[in-house]
């Protein structure tokens, strides 16, 4: 795999770019099809972080890259920004998950937002200990009964990315 500057994607031999004079640092190697980034030498799937974090989840993925890589935090920020700021990239995801999202609503089936991933789990939100705790103070024991509140609305869950959200009807 060769290196390829990743301010304007010409290939390079040394620590700067011929093209455009830019550092290259070994974090950011940008391989042929340019859905492959190295990150402290691991190759990191951009399409992969970017469907799996959607596009507000740039913490969560410097997260998920601190993990799998053991690259500083700081590194990770600074490479998801990369990603998230890329707008060739952002565009082609954007688009991809447009069409996605268009063809589960016209499908009617239950998805997560941030993922779109149709692995959800429904489950009733059930007693609010903290309400319940609130009511007694402020009522006393009939106060209790506050817990109650809201324990049949419906809470989704997705089993890809853990994102909790409510169900709209």
């Amino acid at each position: 795999m060769g290196s390829f500057c990743s301010n304007c994607g010409v290939e390079v031999t040394g620590k700067f770019c011929s093209n455009c004079g830019k550092a290259v640092d070994n974090l950011n190697q940008v391989s042929e099809d340019d859905k492959i980034r190295q990150l402290n030498g691991i190759p990191i799937d951009i399409e992969k972080v970017l469907s799996t974090y959607g596009a507000k989840g740039q913490i969560q993925a410097s997260k998920y890259l601190r993990e799998l890589t053991g690259a500083s935090l700081k590194e990770c920020v600074k490479f998801a920004s990369d990603i998230y700021h890329d707008k060739d990239l952002s565009r082609r995801m954007l688009e991809k998950e447009n069409i996605v999202e268009s063809k589960l609503q016209n499908e009617k089936v239950l998805y997560c937002p941030k993922c779109h991933s149709t692995s959800v789990s429904v489950n009733k939100k059930g007693f609010g200990l903290g309400k319940s705790a609130l009511g007694l103070v402020a009522l006393g024991p009939v106060g209790l009964l506050g817990g109650l509140i809201g324990a049949n609305k419906l809470k989704a869950t997705c089993l890809h990315c853990g994102n909790e959200f409510k169900i709209k009807k």
